[in-house]
């Protein structure tokens, strides 16, 4: 009998060992501290960032992308995962991004029961737009996220933590709860 899995439906583990592009094969391993496995992560895959890392694609769904993140990806107090003013980052269904480091991105996206957890000491800034989708309650921020342009937390969405948003043009619109603020115009200072 041969059973065979849906295209897709595996994922690998990968380490860090390096600083250097995403797409650079030398700095990545399939054990902590491990040689390189001559290869690169996917979004699908469970990834540990512990360096700096600096995308050179879309960590999104679409042409030429890696993929969004459906699987775990944690970014150390000594990582960083850079994508400036070029690069998107989208957490997907049961995709799980936790910082503990930094993370710099031009547009984030968290899609129906994402997880990203941000920790207190972090530094997450979003060069373009946070969007939190509706319905997608796994949000938890317990340090300051730099917004440039607009924040959005959608119908049924929850943000929760001890944490803030400093945005510095755009809008500001939350339909869902936003440390506490139920479908209202978010607590806290905001132009």
């Amino acid at each position: 009998m041969v059973i065979m899995a849906p295209f897709g439906a595996f994922s690998a583990t990968y380490y860090s060992i390096g600083n250097g592009n995403w797409s650079n094969k030398s700095i990545w391993s399939t054990s902590a501290n491990g040689n390189s496995c001559g290869c690169t992560p996917k979004g699908s895959d469970d990834v540990y960032i512990s360096h700096t890392i600096t995308l050179d694609k879309h960590l999104t769904n679409g042409n030429g992308a890696l993929g969004g993140i459906s699987g775990t990806y944690y970014i150390y107090a000594t990582g960083k995962l850079l994508g400036g003013n070029n690069y998107n980052v989208n957490v997907l269904a049961n995709g799980s991004l936790t910082v503990y480091g930094q993370l710099t991105v031009v547009n984030i996206e968290f899609y129906n029961g994402a997880w990203f957890r941000f920790c207190a000491g972090s530094s997450v800034t979003v060069n373009g737009t946070f969007i939190n989708r509706n319905n997608s309650p796994n949000i938890t921020i317990d340090g300051v996220v730099y917004i440039t342009q607009s924040f959005e937390n959608g119908n049924g969405a929850i943000i929760t933590g001890s944490g803030q948003f400093i945005i510095t043009y755009g809008l500001a619109i939350n339909n869902g709860s936003l440390f506490g603020c139920v479908s209202q115009y978010p607590c806290g200072q905001y132009p």
